[in-house]
């Protein structure tokens, strides 16, 4: 959190017994219960990962603001 603020992904992903299912029925856990709190929290994680790379940040970061 110190040394790459702008990196950081502040999305918890919540210890739920539907994630740790969904490898045991060899599905993912937006397969297996994607109405889910941890399914929500990887796909939040995801759609801003997604938002970084499309440049979004990018040109944030050239006009200065803070995303952290």
């Amino acid at each position: 959190r110190q040394h790459f603020p702008n990196e950081l992904i502040d999305v918890p992903i919540p210890r739920a017994v539907r994630v740790s299912e969904a490898p045991s029925f060899n599905q993912t856990v937006m397969t297996y219960d994607a109405s889910s709190p941890g399914a929500i929290a990887y796909m939040t994680v995801a759609r801003e990962i997604a938002r970084r790379g499309s440049g979004e940040i990018t040109n944030q970061l050239k006009d200065g603001a803070n995303t952290a």
